[in-house]
């Protein structure tokens, strides 16, 4: 699963991976954004990564299980 978070020029950024929730806080112009992602299906906490970059906050994030897709990203519809 390939996740972006297109939050511009982060600095003291904040991840947390777990098995179904991803973690972020930043801050970006002075400004504080945080988010808590409640997946629907388990992600390979070991194996995922991220990158910060001027644009944003890009994951790549495992699925546990190798099925084509997921119906949808979040546990909540």
């Amino acid at each position: 699963i390939f996740l972006s978070i297109p939050l511009k020029d982060v600095t003291e950024p904040e991840v947390e991976l777990e098995d179904q929730r991803v973690y972020f806080r930043g801050v970006s112009h002075g400004q504080e954004f945080e988010v808590s992602l409640k997946l629907l299906r388990s992600i390979n906490v070991s194996t995922s990564k991220y990158d910060l970059d001027k644009k944003g906050v890009n994951f790549d994030l495992p699925k546990l299980v190798s099925e084509p897709c997921w119906k949808r990203l979040l546990k909540s519809k």
